[in-house]
């Protein structure tokens, strides 16, 4: 995903955002709103957890793009213990022996990834 590497969420970037979450919003309308707040309104809605594997991926990477090029986004997700939540998402994923799926396992690996972006920014919250 190359947009990881943009400092400011572009319309592309605001667009996966509102496609992931089924959003009726514009990304210019996500764009007036603080982007991480709505992602983090979204990691803690109980029905995001049944989203399809694809938008909680998307949605993911969204945290991690922000984690990695916001410092403001940075210190609202550990306000918010973003970071305890996919923890405990990566523990209940591989918890169960012998149920590791191709699927699975880019889904962890991207919850990795996540955490990864908001560990390597913790020292700014």
């Amino acid at each position: 995903a190359q947009w990881l590497n943009e400092k400011e969420p572009s319309e592309a970037v605001l667009g996966v955002i509102a496609s992931a979450s089924r959003d009726v919003k514009t990304a210019l309308e996500l764009r007036d709103e603080r982007v991480p707040r709505r992602a983090i309104a979204l990691l803690q809605e109980r029905e995001t957890k049944h989203w399809a594997r694809t938008r909680r991926l998307q949605l993911l990477r969204v945290v991690e793009f922000l984690a990695r090029n916001d410092e403001r986004a940075c210190v609202e997700f550990s306000k918010a213990q973003v970071h305890a939540e996919l923890l405990n998402e990566v523990g209940g994923a591989v918890s169960v022996p012998g149920q590791f799926s191709d699927a699975k396992s880019t889904w962890v690996a991207q919850l990795v990834l996540t955490l990864d972006a908001l560990s390597c920014n913790s020292e700014m919250a």
